[in-house]
């Protein structure tokens, strides 16, 4: 049996990152305003315990 191959559209987009910040770190505020669009939050989101800048569960 042959082997079948997907046959990709020509021009075809790939998939965006969800990534607000640029290569510098700095914060793409379009794409953070997209972000928190499709998550459904916004700017008053996080939380003081956020605020801290831990991520995860260690102290």
């Amino acid at each position: 049996m042959a082997e079948r191959r997907r046959q990709q559209s020509p021009g075809q987009r790939g998939g965006q990152s969800p990534q607000a910040l640029d290569k510098s770190g700095d914060v793409i505020p379009e794409k953070l305003k997209e972000n928190q669009r499709r998550l459904g939050v916004g700017e008053d989101h996080k939380t003081p315990e956020m605020k801290k800048g831990h991520r995860g569960t260690f102290p």
